[in-house]
């Protein structure tokens, strides 16, 4: 399949209350957005919106040029905020209107929602994504190391 993807949206805005929440915002701090979608062999198979506080991100032009999927986190380290740990947390459930319709399903169908956050070494939560993918296409697979 041939991956492709579209930056959609990169602006300064006032997150989600549930973002907010997760990146422990206080109240009416701006963060930047940048959502993307993504395509197989033009099909597409998911939305991914990521979120970082403007006191951390420091401006727009972070996201410029696109940096693709980490990218980022060598621009975040460059400004003093190294990523260090992840967090996943996956929920199916119905997807939004916006969501059904770019992915082409109808909303009986499920979505997996894969929010992912990214610490910084001091354990402050410096980025929030949301990956909607439609869950008939999607298999996920995780392997991480045992500690001794």
């Amino acid at each position: 399949m041939t991956p492709k993807t579209e930056l959609k949206q990169v602006e300064e805005i006032d997150p989600p209350d549930e973002v907010a929440t997760r990146l422990d915002l206080p109240e009416g701090e701006k963060t930047l957005i940048r959502k993307r979608h993504m395509f197989a062999d033009e099909r597409p198979v998911q939305l991914a919106a990521s979120y970082i506080s403007m006191s951390i991100a420091g401006g727009v032009d972070i996201a410029f040029p696109d940096t693709g999927p980490t990218g980022l986190y060598e621009r975040l380290a460059e400004r003093g905020h190294r990523v260090v740990r992840f967090t996943e947390e996956i929920e199916s459930r119905r997807p939004t209107d916006e969501e059904a319709d770019f992915l082409r399903i109808s909303s009986a169908q499920h979505v997996l929602e894969v929010v992912r956050l990214a610490y910084d070494r001091v354990g402050r939560p410096i980025e929030a994504v949301v990956n909607v993918f439609p869950s008939q296409l999607w298999k996920l697979t995780y392997e991480w190391a045992a500690e001794e």
